[in-house]
């Protein structure tokens, strides 16, 4: 084979390569493309669930409340029975009872 005839056949597989390359470089184009949109779609689904998840705290923390002053009253009566019940026990023990 002529060196004239190998180059021929060289550039004709570079050209090909360079083909394959171009179409891998498109499809990674358009891959990139889908998936900046995919990434947009997510961050504002993100955004809207953060904002979902802000306003339930909010909603929680007002059920909460009725709990909490609950358990204060109940915290409260137990003192004050127990108190009451050391006086009567004292007042027993001094024979006023």
């Amino acid at each position: 084979m002529s060196d004239n005839k190998i180059m021929l056949e060289l550039l004709k597989e570079v050209r090909e390569e360079q083909k394959e390359q171009g179409k891998s470089l498109s499809e990674m184009k358009t891959d990139t493309a889908r998936n900046a949109d995919s990434l947009e779609e997510h961050m504002r689904r993100t955004d809207a669930l953060e904002l979902l998840h802000k306003d339930n705290e909010q909603r929680i923390e007002v059920l909460e409340i009725p709990g909490q002053t609950r358990a204060q009253i109940v915290k409260w009566i137990k003192i004050v029975g127990i108190m009451a019940a050391t006086v009567v026990a004292i007042a027993k023990v001094a024979g006023l009872f």
